[in-house]
Formats: C-alpha cells, structure tokens, sequence
C-alpha cells in the first residue's frame, strides 16, 4: 500500500457534473435516446427496467448530461452515492438528476463505481446536503478523498469483483431467456379461464414480531433486489405480513404499471412471510411456474393498467376482487410435457438467483477488504475464481 495515495476525486476526474435537472414529463417518447434516472441506478449496474426515452433534438439540448460509455454515474437523491458505469451496450443516453464522473487516465471507471459503492454509509453520508431529503451533489462528489492505487491495481481489483458481477450478469440473461420461453409456452393455449378458478386468495396473516428467530421477508425491495427475500429477524418487522401457505405467486398490488410477480417455487427454511402491497396465489392443480407464467402474460398487465387508469402513480393499486376476476389463459389445458418444461424453467431461474445470491455476498465481503488493501488482488482472484467455477 506504499503506493497508493489520498486524492479528491476532482484531482483526477477530467469530469465531474450533473445530470439534467428540471421537469421532464412532458419530453418523454415512446423509444429514442435512452434517459436514465436515479432508479435506473443500481449499485454496480444499469437497470434498464422502467426505462425512458426522450428524442434525439431534446438530447443534442442536453449536451452537458450526454453519457457515453464509461462514464460513472451517482444517484444524487433517495440513495445517494449507489453508483454505476455506463456499459457499452448503452452507447449513447440522457439522463436526469445523476452526478456524472468522466474518469481521468489515471482513475478506472469501473474501479471508481466499487469504491463509490463502498464508501457509500461509511465516507458519502458526510458529504451529504439538505435537512430532510439528503443529497449528494456535484461540489459533495469533488471534494470526495479517494484512497487510491495505481491505476493498474485499480482495474486488477475491478476485474476480481467485476469476475463476480460478470457471473451475475449471466445468470440474469438465462433468467431473462427462461421467463421469455416459460411466456412464449403458456401463449399456445387459446382457451381462457378466470384467475379465480386457478389459484386461491390466501389471507392469512401473522406479526413476525412474535417469531423468536429469523424469517424470510418477501418485500418489494427484496423482489427489486434480485428476487430472493430478505432474511431478518422477526422482531425487527413492526406490521403484519402475509403468511405463505407454500409454493405460490406473489402479485404486487402496487402500480400494475410496472409488474412485479412473483415466482415462489418452494418456500425457505425459515418462516416465509410476505408484504400486504402482495396478493398471495395458491396455484390450483397447477404448477406455480405455470400459474406465474399464466399472470405474466403482457394482455394481462395491459387490463389491469386499464382498471386504475385516472389515478395517481403513487396511489395506483389493484384491489384483488378486480385481479380474481380477469381472464387468463386456461393453463390447465397444457400438455404435461410443456407443464414440466414450465416447472424446471422455474427451477432453474430460481437457482440462479441462490447463486447470484451468494456470488453477490461474496463480492460485499471482498470490496471493503480490497478498498482498503487489506487482502491483496491474487489472493481475492482465487476467492472470485472459486465462486465463479461454483
């Protein structure tokens, strides 16, 4: 560590400013230039669900928060400091309200994007602005001192943990492949039935404030998060939550314009518990894979849009009498051997997300150890490489 050196990081940004600031609504198309916002920003990555697009003459407006690949985005309000580099799949784009850092020679995107996340509670919480909603703005993110190696170690610790997104990533485009051939079965039956007569309401509800132990939590956050729940305990959850009965379907009630489904292929050892924001199915004399692929079918997120048409993004929510009632492709009229397909489609998704999941644990572990040089590249490489082979 001899050689590594405290620096802000304007020393060695060629840039550092932000993202669009102003209304938006009214510039948004249907396809065009890609506009990312703070929710597109997860650490370590780019979402592109819930994407925006504006058109080209808006973007040549906006010359001063054009990105390119590269380029180390921050969220500036609501997580402040979770960053991402802007991959080359994403050549050109827009964006709003993200500090936007165009490293220097001697500074490597994706090395920055870690460290950002690393120092994200322990370093950026003290440069954050503003009494009730905290932001970190672009003066916060010059002044940030970076601990920082030689710009050869920097993208040698980069592609250790980058070996671990890589597998992530991966396993997130068979998952995305899986659900599109589970769709892409399901829409071979022509015979359509209510949801009613496939699964059953479950209703049942507990205060996991009574469980001595832990349980596991199926929230929102945890289905935005890479769909595993969140393992907590008991007593740290103040409000009642659904009690699952076993393998089911989870329909988030919250703004059907953006589907959240979800598959729960078996329950864990722990005392599986859901949000009240979810409506829990109980598939009958069908597999849940099956029933989930049944619900998400795009005519049936484009019906349940239109029941809560007029009302307020925030306060949009499907009342499960009205998700009971719509008419979904009969899947019981599959063949067994496309039912199975189904089922270990659902399988194989959901081992890949256990996988993700440890392989993400792993990375959390090594980033502080590597940040601040306390295990060395050689020694994480061998811990990354066993990971990825697992």
């Amino acid at each position: 560590m001899d050689d590594w050196r405290e620096v802000m990081l304007s020393e060695v940004a060629e840039e550092v400013t932000v993202g669009h600031v102003g209304t938006m609504s009214d510039q948004y198309r249907d396809g065009g230039i890609p506009f990312l916002r703070s929710q597109n920003v997860r650490p370590h990555r780019i979402d592109l669900a819930d994407i925006k697009f504006v058109d080209s003459n808006f973007h040549a407006m906006l010359k001063k928060s054009a990105l390119a690949p590269g380029d180390v985005v921050t969220v500036r309000t609501g997580k402040p400091g979770t960053s991402a580099v802007v991959p080359e799949s994403i050549p050109v784009a827009n964006c709003s309200d993200l500090v936007i850092t165009r490293p220097g020679l001697d500074l490597d995107a994706r090395w920055l994007s870690y460290y950002l996340n690393f120092v994200v509670h322990s370093h950026i919480g003290g440069y954050l602005v503003g009494a009730v909603q905290q932001h970190f703005n672009v003066k916060s993110a010059k002044q940030l001192k970076l601990l920082l190696p030689k710009v050869g170690e920097q993208r040698a610790i980069a592609a250790a943990l980058g070996a671990l997104d890589d597998k992530i990533a991966a396993n997130e485009r068979v998952i995305e492949a899986a659900h599109e051939l589970m769709l892409s079965i399901v829409r071979s039956v022509d015979r359509w039935e209510q949801l009613s007569d496939l699964a059953q309401h479950s209703t049942a509800s507990v205060r996991p404030e009574d469980f001595d132990g832990v349980v596991a939590h199926f929230s929102l956050p945890a289905f935005d998060d890479g769909g595993m729940p969140e393992i907590s305990c008991g007593d740290a959850i103040k409000s009642n939550k659904f009690l699952l009965p076993g393998p089911c379907v989870l329909f988030s009630k919250l703004n059907p314009r953006i589907p959240r489904i979800w598959n729960v292929t078996s329950l864990p050892s722990e005392t599986a518990l859901a949000s009240t924001e979810f409506v829990v199915l109980s598939p009958l004399g069908v597999d849940p894979s099956v029933l989930w692929a049944a619900l998400s079918q795009p005519e049936i997120s484009d019906e349940l849009r239109q029941m809560v048409a007029g009302t307020s993004g925030s306060h949009q929510r499907i009342r499960p009498h009205d998700l009971l009632g719509v008419q979904v492709r009969d899947v019981r009229a599959l063949g067994s051997k496309s039912a199975d397909a189904i089922s270990w489609l659902g399988q194989v998704c959901d081992e890949r997300r256990q996988e993700s999941r440890a392989l993400a644990r792993t990375r959390n572990e090594l980033l502080p150890l590597l940040m601040s040089g306390k295990v060395r590249v050689k020694d994480a490489e061998a811990v990354a490489l066993s990971a990825n082979l697992g």
